[in-house]
């Protein structure tokens, strides 16, 4: 308790005081909610990691490994969670970056999507940014619901206060310092995550060697692994959640912020490394959970106190505490990113398009900020039902922020064909079939018990490939010259 306490007062010390340094320097709106583009491509990728691929390597994945025992799957997962993250980057990063620009100097997803396809209505970016803010929402109420529960179990608080202590601790950080402060947060919580997971790999490797409890779960490793076997569905379900890195909009929000207009492909390495480190780490823990009974009762009460009064020991009481520390920060990195993303969305697709261009700076700027009170306030107050509603759950909205943005982003990059239509009806059947197949079809068994985001991601394309070549309304002339300004300066980059 002593240990995760003074850990935890360290990190969110320097957090704060970065925060107030860009309070200061948060003069404008563009730079509290886009750092006006001036993002390094590295604290981009980092910032990415831990708020959207953690979801799939830290919230998923472990619930398949301990409800199933399907350490293949965790395996499977890890590996193709991580071959998608480097994907989205190498196929999006760049082009995203400069078309973005070229379209009208779009910061989020849903301006992104309206100014590639010249949305005259406006239905398209109302339709997307609703999305993107209620799944947003939703996706942060499940974060700080679970670290409400593991605060009030270790500090002995009741669920309202630890889910009030959370929820502020977020929007006070936010409100502060933006998405620059956020940024800098990431880079500072993956560097304990890392750290934490090679600190469990030394102690359970010193004790493998020299140490007097032989680890006997670990050593049995390669014997469970060859003991397992797995469905032709369960492989494909698991290969498929890597489809969520191509829609999920904290993943698109970063690779819009980058300052360079050519990403460095070099850091997909530090990328890959962090990656593979770290879901080794959370298999390898989650299958000791899975493994240990007295594990489980760690897992059970999430590092709190037994009945006895006793804390739960898993390695030694740093490391523990370590372990901790990760786990909450980690939902709040999700935490932070959600709300950041939902408040602003809310605030530039929504609320923001009905004031004037005139209209004073320093004004949008305390709407943004008032976004994120807002924001936050109602991601608490869905964080304190008893019971998670199943559209909370963060694999669904993985698998809808993926079916609904994945094919229509991916592939506006790559086609000039592409109408607005198209989008449309894209967006609209990725939802529906994710709902659709997730509440009704699922339960059929069989090929119907494939994760939801394969089948509503490739609808989702289908329809968006069909719609568009048969859309009597072709691309505008402006459409087609944006795209290929935006495909040569790709190329005139790579010379």
């Amino acid at each position: 308790m002593v240990w995760t306490s003074w850990i935890l007062a360290a990190i969110y010390a320097i957090m704060l005081l970065q925060a107030f340094v860009w309070y200061k320097k948060n003069t404008t709106a563009k730079v509290y909610i886009s750092s006006d583009r001036k993002t390094s491509t590295s604290a981009a990728v980092v910032s990415a990691q831990m708020t959207a691929t953690t979801i799939p390597l830290f919230l998923i994945m472990p619930q398949i490994v301990i409800s199933e025992g399907g350490l293949i799957k965790g395996i499977i997962i890890s590996v193709f969670v991580i071959a998608g993250t480097v994907a989205a980057y190498l196929l999006m990063a760049e082009r995203l970056r400069i078309y973005s620009e070229i379209t009208g100097d779009c910061r989020t997803v849903p301006s992104y999507i309206s100014s590639r396809f010249k949305d005259s209505t406006g239905w398209l970016r109302a339709f997307s940014a609703s999305l993107t803010t209620v799944f947003m929402v939703l996706l942060a109420s499940y974060a700080i619901a679970t670290a409400a529960n593991i605060t009030s179990m270790t500090f002995g608080l009741s669920k309202v206060s630890a889910s009030l202590l959370v929820s502020v601790g977020s929007v006070f950080f936010l409100y502060l310092g933006g998405i620059s402060a956020s940024i800098f947060a990431d880079r500072l919580r993956s560097l304990v995550v890392l750290g934490t997971v090679i600190a469990v790999f030394g102690f359970i490797l010193v004790e493998l060697i020299v140490g007097n409890n032989d680890h006997s779960s670990v050593r049995m490793i390669p014997d469970i692994i060859r003991s397992q076997s797995i469905s032709a569905e369960s492989i494909v379900s698991c290969i498929g959640i890597a489809l969520g890195c191509f829609g999920f909009p904290s993943v698109i929000k970063r690779f819009l912020l980058i300052k360079e207009r050519k990403p460095s492909k070099r850091f997909c390495v530090p990328t890959l490394i962090w990656s593979v480190i770290c879901s080794a780490g959370v298999l390898l823990i989650s299958y000791m959970v899975l493994s240990e009974p007295s594990v489980t009762a760690f897992m059970q009460e999430f590092l709190g106190s037994l009945e006895n009064g006793q804390s739960v020991v898993i390695f030694n009481a740093v490391i523990d505490s370590l372990l901790f520390v990760s786990l909450l920060i980690l939902l709040m990195a999700i935490t932070d990113g959600a709300i950041l993303a939902a408040a602003a969305t809310f605030s530039a697709d929504i609320f923001n398009t009905s004031l004037t261009h005139e209209t004073d700076e320093k004004k949008r700027l305390i709407s943004n900020k008032i976004t994120v009170v807002i924001t936050g306030f109602a991601a608490f107050l869905l964080a304190l039902g008893e019971e998670t509603l199943s559209i909370m759950e963060p694999d669904f909205i993985w698998a809808t922020m993926g079916a609904c943005f994945g094919p229509v982003i991916l592939f506006s990059l790559y086609c000039r064909r592409l109408t607005s239509r198209g989008a449309v009806a894209s967006m609209t059947t990725g939802l529906l079939v994710v709902l659709i197949w997730k509440f009704i079809l699922s339960s059929l068994g069989g090929i119907f018990s494939l994760y939801e985001l394969i089948p509503g991601f490739l609808l989702s394309t289908v329809v968006l490939y069909t719609v568009s070549y048969i859309d009597r309304q072709k691309p505008t002339p402006q459409m087609l010259n944006e795209f290929g300004r935006m495909r040569e300066m790709v190329k005139m980059q790579r010379k």
